[in-house]
């Protein structure tokens, strides 16, 4: 059975590295604060409507100012995390072309907004775009001193990211080693992007087989911020594949109620958490149960990826596996004719040129 695309925990402490001008306009200053909050906690409607209000408020300093830059990065980010691509996209193109007239190409805040496109293009599956934005972050980033270090972690953990999920697994190791090195010596013990890194390198254990050292660190990570969801469902996977069924499944549960509560019922990270239940009951042999919770995970990804997305073929692949438990043979075998054409197409995109 084809194995899970597993999403990248969310990049958490960007939101602190982006500029600020500070001499004027309180109230801008008020209205990110609060909407920076408000973004952390999950609490995403509300963000959005203080950003927008910040935004107002920014227009007023110029078109220029870097205040309206980071205003414009910040809904942009949210916007990604929201899976509105087009909206996110806009956005960020729009601050970074303010950060560059303001500051130059080589700024650590256009370092900031080229992580946050290269999050977007990676969510997209445009790993050749994502890779860039990343690599073009690094080279900025790579003069960095002292706390200014976790910028390039951040360029790190992106482009690893952009290596694993194109099978480059050893690459990908040792970038996310490095970027959690540097973690570890810039930040707290307890800081979130800490957790967001020990994530990120047991998931690449975890492809490579190395079960029990991945849920080690999956712990670790959920012990610093206990409401990464996608860290729970991952560690659920962890635990699956190592033969612990019942606990795989609390495990996903639990995800699954998390973010269907912070993210919305029809976000793309909801439809993976839904793969690896929909995997574990195949597992157990429960394919009725699995049946239902396969098609919503493929209406998920067809409205809010698209017809071409890598994470839409693992569903579609792990939809055949439940029709064939159920005798639905033609239905099984048109699941994976679609699942190869978009594995086809990818591989077309992925191709160099």
């Amino acid at each position: 059975m084809t194995g899970l695309l597993l999403s990248a925990a969310p990049v958490l402490c960007l939101l602190s590295w982006l500029g600020s001008t500070s001499e004027h306009g309180q109230s801008w200053e008020t209205l990110v604060d609060a909407a920076l909050r408000a973004d952390k906690e999950g609490r995403y409607l509300e963000a959005e409507k203080l950003y927008r209000d910040a935004e107002k408020e920014a227009h007023r300093f110029g078109q220029d100012d870097p205040r309206l830059a980071q205003t414009l990065a910040l809904l942009g980010r949210l916007y990604s995390t929201q899976a509105r691509w087009s909206e996110a996209e806009s956005f960020l193109q729009r601050s970074l072309a303010i950060y560059e007239k303001a500051w130059g190409p080589d700024s650590r805040d256009v370092a900031s907004v080229l992580n946050f496109i290269g999050n977007l293009h990676k969510q997209q599956a445009k790993y050749a775009e994502a890779e860039r934005a990343y690599e073009r972050s690094l080279q900025i980033a790579e003069g960095a001193h002292g706390s200014e270090r976790v910028l390039l972690a951040q360029a790190l953990d992106g482009l690893a990211d952009v290596y694993r999920l194109q099978g480059g697994l050893l690459r990908a190791e040792h970038l996310y080693r490095r970027s959690l090195r540097i973690y570890e010596a810039t930040m707290g013990a307890d800081d979130p992007s800490l957790a967001v890194s020990l994530s990120n390198l047991a998931t690449v254990l975890m492809h490579q087989g190395n079960y029990a050292e991945a849920e080690g660190l999956y712990r670790r990570s959920l012990e610093i911020s206990p409401d990464l969801a996608t860290t729970l469902s991952n560690l659920g996977v962890a635990c699956r594949r190592q033969g612990r069924y019942g606990e795989a499944e609390q495990h996903y549960e639990k995800a699954l109620h998390a973010q269907e509560k912070s993210l919305g019922p029809q976000h793309p990270d909801v439809a993976l958490t839904l793969d690896n239940l929909v995997v574990l009951y195949c597992e157990r042999g429960e394919y009725r149960k699995a049946e239902p919770l396969s098609a919503r995970a493929i209406a998920i990804h067809e409205d809010k990826r698209g017809p071409n997305h890598p994470a839409l073929a693992t569903s579609l692949e792990n939809r055949a596996h439940v029709l064939r438990g159920l005798h639905r043979e033609a239905e099984a075998e048109e699941s994976e004719a679609r699942a190869a054409a978009i594995r086809r197409w990818q591989a077309q995109q992925d191709a160099p040129r």
